[in-house]
């Protein structure tokens, strides 16, 4: 049996352990611009929509015109947080596929020298 070798083996030096992935300010840049984006441009008809299907989804199961009882109201709000939730997690996961695209293309290497 060899012994197996510990990843503090004086070998590595502090400048390789604390090292990130090449892309990864790339990605953040990009998943700060698509929330960014998302709170411009689509946070208010997110909310409108979700509101919409909760409404129709409390009346599918609770019949129309019925009062806005705690369930009603609750259907309602599952429905807007659900719609507010998926888009802003689209937005950002597109926008970091997008910096990290844009990274890759541009072969920028944003790493600090030491």
């Amino acid at each position: 049996m060899t012994p197996s070798k510990s990843l503090d083996s004086p070998s590595r030096s502090r400048a390789a352990s604390r090292r990130t992935p090449r892309y990864v300010i790339f990605s953040l840049v990009g998943a700060s611009m698509g929330l960014a984006l998302f709170l411009a441009e689509v946070l208010l008809p997110s909310l409108l929509y979700g509101g919409v299907a909760g409404v129709r989804m409390a009346n599918t199961l609770f019949g129309v015109q019925q009062a806005h009882t705690h369930g009603v109201n609750t259907f309602i709000v599952v429905g807007i947080v659900g719609a507010v939730t998926a888009l802003a997690a689209l937005f950002a996961i597109l926008g970091a596929v997008a910096g990290a695209s844009v990274g890759k293309l541009t072969g920028l290497d944003l790493e600090p020298k030491d």
